[in-house]
């Protein structure tokens, strides 16, 4: 064998293979839940795969790696939908495991002896190598290092690495010159990447090391890559070594570089590492969903009443919802009532549609009608009093702990809410944790309360300090199934004591009320505000629900 052909006879394949290994353990660090012994079967079957010659033989074995990626990316694609965007590390692990099934298709095209879009075969091996190592393995390199050190630097090479994968694909279909400039911004990840690393992190002195190993290989191995990049693209020759050329010395410099120098080092820097606490998890969901309208009675229909236990309010203490930013002391009386006795108050309701979803809201109502839930109003002239009931509802029917709901009813008894409430602990920070019913579904909504302008307080699906632990979600429900969708909503809710001085000069104060507390309702989609809510909070006689709570 002419040594000239060493690179693609020899050192491709383990480079396909080196890839495929390190970005399965990788995987495996990055989410400890992920059952070994099946993923290692796939890749045995894959790495057979890759030395057998037959091409229907070979189809076969690397059909068990492609089920094993799709596994992967079923389960990347429900992360997606869960976390949305942010933050962005586990954006990075979601996109990794999506990609990861794309170079096994490569991987397929390659051991098939297929033909795609001209392409000969030896180029899927290139492919799936690149697919493995920097779609799937250097995402979940910068994913791990964003968990453990968060910072502009590596949350912008994980943007450019999602960004620059698909680039890469269309690029190749449809245009050679954006195939090369996201080839480019491969290389600028990598190269953020590779300075991020050098800074290391909060590591034991060899765990640190290896990370060091990995930034500086990602540091020389992306050179070099931009420096064939370019060769492409002028008359500038590209590195080569002896008589190998640019192609064959970028597989061994490049390929086998990042494959076990790059991801190995990052491989070695977190493996064993408790992820749990660095990994974002989802908010508990309430099991509650309904089949039709939901109604005032919907809780009742359901048995999910508790008799054995009696609720007041939203929460029991205000130390229930617990966080750095409140400080339950400061909290005026009232407030505080509102949120313990919530059954002892009432509201009057004024909308405040913003311009250009107004024809929107209107639709809505239709709609809220048929659903007999969320029935927001439209006209800002005609402000409504709500009447509040609190029950006990049964935990192991919900699924979170000590829940209640908040049932909302207009005068003629139609339903603004139907709720189940309930808190969640995350770190050091508790949430409240609301469902409304839908049919199959429920609309979920985490939301982080905090102190502000010195007795007021602040409730907000939105955290900056942890993005992903408050939000609005859809939860689709079929039996035990579940499949939560976050949505591009926001929704916060500013409540005072009357004569705040922090209160807006334009809300709607109801005259000849007796206001223990006045409240704002934000809401926004996309980052658009669309909805204003202003409740008058009063105290009432109003009873706890008990037994039968039915809509007329």
């Amino acid at each position: 064998m002419a040594s000239a052909n060493l690179p693609l006879d020899v050192v491709l394949p383990l480079v396909v293979a080196s890839a495929m290994l390190m970005a399965l353990a990788l995987l495996r660090v990055a989410d400890a839940s992920l059952r070994s012994w099946p993923f290692a079967v796939a890749l045995l079957s894959g790495w057979v795969a890759i030395v057998v010659e037959q091409p229907l033989v070979a189809s076969m074995l690397t059909a068990v790696w492609l089920l094993a990626t799709l596994m992967i990316a079923a389960r990347g694609a429900t992360r997606l939908i869960g976390f949305g965007v942010r933050p962005l590390h586990e954006l990075a692990q979601s996109v990794a495991m999506l990609y990861l099934t794309v170079g096994a298709m490569w991987l397929l095209a390659w051991r098939a002896g297929w033909t795609i879009m001209g392409f000969p075969p030896v180029w899927g091996a290139l492919t799936a190598a690149h697919f493995h190592c920097a779609g799937c393995g250097l995402l979940l390199a910068i994913s791990l290092l964003a968990r453990h050190r968060p910072g502009r630097l590596i949350h912008a090479a994980a943007v450019l690495a999602i960004v620059a994968i698909p680039l890469t694909a269309i690029g190749i279909a449809a245009s050679r010159p954006l195939e090369r400039t996201a080839a480019l911004i491969t290389v600028a990840a990598g190269l953020l990447y590779g300075i991020a690393a050098l800074r290391g992190a909060a590591l034991s002195r060899w765990r640190q090391l290896a990370l060091r190993v990995s930034g500086a290989t990602a540091l020389l191995t992306m050179s070099l890559a931009a420096n064939y990049a370019v060769g492409y693209v002028s008359t500038h020759r590209p590195l080569t070594l002896g008589q190998w050329s640019a192609i064959e010395t970028m597989i061994i410099t490049h390929g086998a570089g990042n494959a076990l120098l790059l991801l190995g080092g990052a491989l070695l820097a977190w493996r064993g590492l408790a992820t749990a606490q660095t990994s974002a998890a989802l908010p508990p969901f309430s099991r509650f969903a309904g089949t039709g309208p939901i109604a005032g009675d919907f809780f009742a229909r359901h048995d999910a009443l508790d008799a054995r236990r009696t609720a007041h309010g939203l929460v029991d203490e205000l130390d229930d919802l617990q966080s750095p930013e409140l400080r339950t002391a400061a909290v005026h009386p009232d407030v505080a009532a509102f949120y313990q006795r919530t059954a002892d108050h009432a509201l009057i309701v004024t909308p405040h549609w913003q311009p250009g979803f107004v024809l929107g809201g209107r639709i809505w109502s239709r709609i809220a009608a048929r659903l007999r839930q969320l029935q927001l109003p439209t006209k800002a002239q005609d402000p409504r009093p709500v009447a509040s009931a609190i029950v006990a509802l049964q935990q192991p029917l919900d699924g979170r702990h000590l829940p209640r709901a908040w049932i909302r009813t207009y005068p003629d008894g139609q339903a603004l809410y139907v709720a189940a409430y309930a808190t969640h602990t995350a770190g050091d920070r508790s949430f409240m944790n609301i469902a409304f019913p839908l049919p199959w579904s429920n609309l979920t909504s985490v939301l982080h309360m905090r102190s502000i302008d010195g007795n007021a307080i602040e409730v907000s699906t939105r955290l900056p300090a942890s993005p992903h632990a408050a939000g609005i979600w859809l939860v689709l429900r079929f039996g035990r199934w579940q499949l939560p969708i976050r949505l591009p909503m926001h929704e916060a809710v500013y409540v005072w004591p009357p004569g705040h001085p922090a209160i807006p000069a334009d809300y709607a104060v109801q005259p000849g009320v007796d206001a223990s507390c006045l409240a704002r309702h934000k809401l926004h989609i996309f980052g658009i505000h669309y909805l204003t809510l202003d409740y008058t909070i009063y105290r009432t006689i109003t009873q706890a629900l008990s037994g039968d709570h039915r809509s007329p």
